[in-house]
């Protein structure tokens, strides 16, 4: 039972992990100024043993989701109160983190305060993008059965999607919250560049 209890949940929390990460990239690829989702991960990026972005943000949620749990058990007026409050900076956490920023940065009081500021009204579709796409995999977590395969790949779906757009969010706000881009250029701007270089 034992051994039960401690390998069976490994390859779920793996392949969590791996979801995570994949969409995390997603959305940073786009977030950098990728016009097109990404079309090759390295194996590096996902793999939790070793990129430690999801253990990072398990390490800020899980104390969260405790402290919300036991306020809730002794007041729940309080409690919801403490999820509103931990629902609504939940996501900033997420953006400092995933855009591979130290994890001491997303616990920064002024650095959360930065990001939400830098985003202003954005900070709205960016957080509902990202809940979203949690509560789509968490759903599907919830009504899929053990062989309810297409249900656990659409809600996966979702989830990459829901931080995709997310990504897309952080890019029409780069400037206000100091995002480095890359140079995504369109043909027109490669054709007017060509005739520059020509002249």
């Amino acid at each position: 039972r034992l051994i039960v209890l401690v390998f069976v949940p490994l390859p779920i929390a793996t392949a969590c992990s791996v979801l995570q990460l994949h969409a995390w990239a997603h959305l940073r690829h786009l977030a950098h100024g990728h016009s097109q989702p990404i079309a090759q991960i390295e194996a590096q990026h996902i793999s939790p043993w070793r990129n430690p972005q999801a253990i990072q943000v398990g390490l800020l949620v899980l104390p969260m989701a405790g402290l919300v749990a036991a306020v809730l058990e002794r007041s729940v007026p309080g409690g919801l109160c403490l999820a509103v409050m931990v629902a609504a900076i939940l996501p900033a956490l997420l953006g400092i983190i995933v855009l591979e920023e130290p994890m001491l940065e997303a616990l920064r009081p002024r650095r959360l305060l930065q990001f939400i500021k830098g985003l202003g009204i954005a900070y709205v579709p960016f957080s509902l993008a990202v809940a979203l796409g949690v509560a789509a995999l968490a759903l599907g977590s919830l009504v899929a059965r053990p062989t309810s395969l297409a249900v656990l790949l659409a809600a996966s779906y979702c989830f990459v999607l829901g931080h995709a757009a997310a990504g897309r969010v952080l890019y029409t706000a780069r400037d206000r919250i100091g995002l480095a881009t890359f140079d995504v250029a369109t043909p027109v701007d490669l054709a007017g560049r060509l005739v520059a270089a020509q002249v």
